[in-house]
């Protein structure tokens, strides 16, 4: 899987403008959570557009024999497509 990374906020690019303030970001993270519990957030839901997951992707192996439809069920990613949900958060750090 292929993590797409985060747009820089203030060229809306991800070169290495972006590529510098995602690595102070990063050395900083273990000092912060160490200080105070940290919310991060992002579009995860476009970014899981992204992947165009159709539905046996929803579904995965665990949830193969299910009898509804569950694509777009993006909180059931987390169980059936766990490297692209960790792909995404790894890309917003």
């Amino acid at each position: 899987m292929t993590a797409h990374p985060a747009p820089n906020s203030t060229t809306g690019s991800t070169g290495s403008t972006g590529d510098a303030r995602r690595d102070r970001r990063l050395a900083r993270l273990p000092e912060l959570l160490a200080e105070r519990i940290l919310v991060l957030d992002g579009a995860m839901g476009t970014m899981i557009q992204t992947h165009t997951l159709d539905e046996a992707a929803f579904r995965g192996e665990r949830f193969r024999g299910h009898p509804r439809d569950l694509r777009g069920a993006n909180d059931l990613l987390v169980l059936t497509q766990p490297a692209i949900i960790s792909d995404i958060h790894a890309a917003y750090l």
